[in-house]
């Protein structure tokens, strides 16, 4: 095929799944470990970069051809993530890290977790404000298994609160408003995501390249 004759996505494609994965790739790989965090600086100065390529990520992927709704979905997203890159990237992360795994109330943690109702059981039909209400009820079991750690492990605390609220954004949730955090991001009805066209796809920049390989 002629690259001159494939449209530019703006003609044809809202890449929502693109820019979607952008930020779910770095986000799922640091949310796997919680509540605990790397301590380690090699490890965290890797997730900080990758965090940052997330812009160069997105740069050319097409989303004015998405529904309104999707469009308001997408850059809350954008906007939650951008807002935790300071507590994710910050210098004082490793050393807060080591403090916050070492402090938490483990058994505590095990007996709040333990009384997480089913999503199922929550009389609630919708199955994504189920999920929501599961991911709130774990958040805050770990901030409670936190409660008792010293101001050293606070940047550590805020870095974990930063992935969850940004897997909130991701998850189409409401942010909750939780000791003292405030809540906001998406609040609307969650909605399937639109399909995508995979259309001259390939001739666009990989954007696997742009983020590093955490295996």
């Amino acid at each position: 095929m002629d690259v001159h004759e494939c449209l530019r996505p703006t003609v044809y494609a809202c890449e929502a799944k693109l820019f979607y994965d952008c930020h779910w790739v770095v986000v799922h790989q640091r949310a796997k470990e919680l509540p605990f965090l790397h301590s380690g600086e090699a490890a965290l100065a890797k997730y900080c970069k990758a965090t940052k390529s997330v812009s160069t990520c997105t740069r050319n992927v097409q989303i004015e051809q998405c529904s309104e709704q999707e469009k308001i979905y997408l850059r809350t997203v954008e906007d939650g993530f951008r807002r935790s890159l300071d507590s994710l990237c910050d210098e004082k992360l490793p050393a807060s890290a080591e403090v916050w795994n070492n402090c938490m109330n483990l058994e505590a943690l095990k007996n709040c977790t333990s009384k997480i109702q089913d999503p199922r059981n929550f009389d609630i039909k919708d199955p994504y404000l189920e999920t929501c209400r599961e991911e709130e009820e774990r958040l805050k079991c770990e901030l409670a298994a936190g409660s008792n750690c010293p101001a050293s492990a606070d940047v550590a605390k805020k870095a974990l609160y930063d992935i969850r609220m940004t897997l909130f954004d991701i998850k189409r949730c409401s942010r909750p408003k939780l000791d003292g955090y405030g809540g906001s991001g998406f609040s609307t009805t969650p909605a399937v995501l639109v399909t995508l066209s995979a259309l001259c796809v390939a001739l666009l920049p990989t954007r696997q390249t742009l983020l590093l390989d955490f295996n």
